[in-house]
């Protein structure tokens, strides 16, 4: 993992880079095989748990190459099974008149997962400058989840994801110091979340009872073409590089066809609320909401690695991004000329077919590393860069989709009848009208200006230190609010009763991020330790999707604003070939969005009410239990039956100390009355406790 990727072949970026490499054959016949087993013998109860729950885990993989025609044409084969028996905690909130009402629905449920991932790779040699290399990479996931705290097991979905990825790459050596790489690259990813149960969704302060935004469905092909050339010349190093992408997408949004209902309390009859979703001209089916986009994504990059001194090395270059039609550009919403509209919406939120390509996406980049004594001991290194984020294409298509799907924003319905609202919408005779999605014609792309410094020195043959400071702000990040939203008090709409919500979305949203990363490295014989630390500081202008005002997004502390956070990564090797190791995590609380969960601002929502205008909370840092904790560990043992044949077994535990560890927290104080919710700041979920697994791995 590169934290500072400052050279200009990066593409989007901003946080790190991963650098992967796949396996080739050669020559001589590789196999290599392992496995994993757990089962809930091997488990802790967890805190929320009466019994152990069934769980149990198996991973296994193998890998094989070789070659197929010797000093010429080599494969290498890998697949891996991973099958987790996995279980989520259901906790229903707990209101003060009745702390056991929705109690029916706590429990554990189960939550498996089967991963099946496989790659295949051949390698040609043409001759000594000509090699070709076709790789096959896929990935198969069914699992249930999206359930669990507040969100009982049939809300949850059950979905299955396909992923495929081609590609082939022409390596041509024009000289020992010259070369180019021609790649051609196919990507396919299929997206099916089906409910676990079918029906409208009701939503409760305390509890949800199913989902009115799923099932949905996404389908995406990627055809790419990457072109890089590298070019050495004494102390340079140049590279060039172009990169196109056409990728097309048929997405399946059917947002509320079965009905969503929103209760101000536990105990209400009536929904304050209803969202009901119809197609335009079949409604008796979902297939309007079936679209599809069609966009490129463009790059091109040019850098230099100079060698200044012995002493100095930096590294320079520029960036291009473009994107064509990613967001359905020529697309015309059909209110254009609606007055009620025109006359209240600024004009770059209505697209008339003339939404501009993001094509002004410049990334000037520089990093440098230095030897401030010259003796190999003490670098100085830092960076500065912007980078670019791609397009969220669902923009587009959801602009398309709400003039074809349209979905209606019920006040105070008189029925949970979904076939009866929809009547009364096909008829004319409710109250109800369509909400609007519109999207700025000027939308950019998100951007991030980055710059690090950073120190390391090698205190003595056996300890090293480093510390860098790391800066990141990032702006265009896509938010919307809602124009057009209903104003309990008056019973009326800010612009017009004869539409719903109007949700805006532009490029408006901003976050920052500074910290401070820090290693000290030990390794003496067969004892190696590194403990990193790392204080940072983070803030956004809202950790949710969307806020109903506009005046709700500003800078304040974000839910990822964890201030500590020390990790220690540890082994020793014993006598006779046995090896242990951990990693020890231990990380500072960090906030969770508190509301108070009434209307005090009258935008006909309940989450975005806060004390003093101030949207988080955080757990007391002075006591331990609030803290992250966990150690990992693994002890093992290798067999070396001959020179090509080794056996390794090995016993690995995970949360050994068996700490509480909350995964998020109850945020809101009241129901919609103003009845308390005696569950706000507790637990809403745990990570696992202390489980253990036994494995091997096989070396031929």
């Amino acid at each position: 993992m590169v934290l500072n990727a400052y050279d200009a072949e990066y593409t989007r970026g901003g946080s790190f880079i991963i650098s992967a490499i796949t396996k080739r054959g050669s020559n001589d016949l590789r196999l290599t095989t392992f496995g994993t087993f757990q089962n809930n013998s091997f488990l802790a109860r967890g805190p929320f748990q009466q019994t152990v729950p069934d769980y149990n885990r198996q991973q296994a993989g193998i890998s094989i190459s070789g070659p197929i025609v010797r000093d010429q044409t080599f494969y290498a084969v890998t697949y891996e099974l991973q099958n987790i028996n996995n279980f989520l905690d259901v906790i229903p909130g707990q209101p003060k008149f009745n702390p056991g009402l929705w109690s029916g629905y706590a429990g554990s449920f189960k939550s498996p997962r089967v991963n099946h991932i496989g790659s295949v790779a051949l390698t040609h040699y043409l001759d000594q400058d000509n090699v070709l290399d076709l790789n096959w990479n896929t990935r198969y996931t069914d699992a249930k989840f999206y359930f669990g705290g507040n969100v009982a097991y049939q809300a949850g979905l059950h979905g299955t994801y396909k992923v495929n990825d081609i590609s082939l790459r022409h390596t041509h050596m024009f000289t020992p110091k010259v070369m180019n790489e021609l790649t051609l690259q196919y990507l396919a990813w299929r997206h099916d979340e089906p409910t676990m149960s079918s029906g409208p969704a009701y939503i409760y302060p305390s509890i949800q009872l199913g989902r009115g935004d799923f099932p949905i469905q996404l389908k995406e092909d990627h055809y790419g073409l990457i072109d890089r050339f590298t070019y050495m010349t004494g102390d340079h190093v140049f590279k060039a590089g172009i990169e196109a992408k056409n990728i097309h997408a048929a997405p399946w949004f059917p947002y509320y066809a079965q009905g969503q209902f929103n209760f101000t309390t536990d105990t209400s009859r009536l929904p304050y609320q209803a969202l009901i979703g119809i197609g335009t001209t079949n409604p008796n089916s979902t297939d309007d909401a079936r679209g599809k986009t069609s966009g490129w994504a463009l790059g091109a990059f040019i850098q230099d690695r100079w060698e200044l001194s012995g002493r100095l090395t930096i590294n320079y270059g520029v960036r291009w991004d473009g994107e064509v039609n990613m967001l359905n550009n020529d697309y015309t919403v059909p209110w254009v000329n609606d007055t009620a509209i025109v006359n209240h919406v600024p004009s770059n939120y209505l697209n008339r077919g003339n939404r501009k390509n993001s094509l002004n996406n410049i990334s000037p980049r520089f990093s440098f590393n230095y030897d401030l004594f010259d003796n190999n001991l003490t670098f100085l290194r830092g960076g500065a860069g912007l980078f670019y984020d791609r397009t969220v294409g669902y923009l587009g298509y959801f602009e398309w989709l709400y003039s074809n799907w349209k979905i209606y924003t019920i006040q105070n319905p008189t029925t949970t009848d979904v076939n009866a609202l929809k009547q009364q919408i096909l008829s004319g005779t409710g109250s109800a009208k369509p909400d609007l999605y519109l999207v700025d014609i000027n939308m950019d792309v998100p951007r991030i200006f980055n710059w690090s410094v950073g120190l390391s020195h090698q205190l003595s043959e056996n300890f090293a230190v480093s510390a860098d400071y790391v800066w990141k702000h990032y702006d265009r990040i896509y938010k919307s609010y809602n124009a057009n939203y209903y104003i309990p008090s008056l019973k009326t709409r800010a612009i017009s009763n004869n539409f719903g919500n109007m949700d805006l979305y532009s490029s408006m949203g901003k976050a920052e991020y500074y910290g401070i990363l820090s290693t000290f490295t030990f390794r003496r014989g067969e004892v190696f330790a590194q403990l990193a630390y790392t204080l940072s500081w983070t803030y956004s202008q809202n950790d949710a999707n969307s806020y109903v005002l506009k005046s709700l997004y500003y800078m304040q502390r974000s839910n990822l604003d964890e201030r500590h956070r020390f990790v220690l990564n540890f082994s020793y090797d014993f006598p006779l070939g046995i090896q242990f190791g951990g990693i020890f995590t231990l990380a500072s609380p960090t906030p969770f969005t508190r509301y108070i969960g009434q209307d005090v601002n009258n935008d006909n929502s309940f989450t975005d009410d806060w004390i003093n205008g101030q949207r988080w909370d955080i757990k007391d840092p002075a006591k331990i239990r609030n803290w992250y904790k966990m150690l990992d560990v693994r002890l093992s043992k290798y067999f070396d039956f001959t020179e090509t044949f080794r056996l390794g077994i090995m016993f690995e535990a995970y949360n050994v100390g068996n700490w509480f560890n909350s995964s998020g927290y109850f945020g809101r104080i009241e129901d919609a009355s103003g009845n308390p919710l005696l569950n706000y700041g507790t637990p809403s979920g745990t990570y696992m406790p202390r489980s253990m697994q036994l494995g091997f791995r096989l070396y031929y």
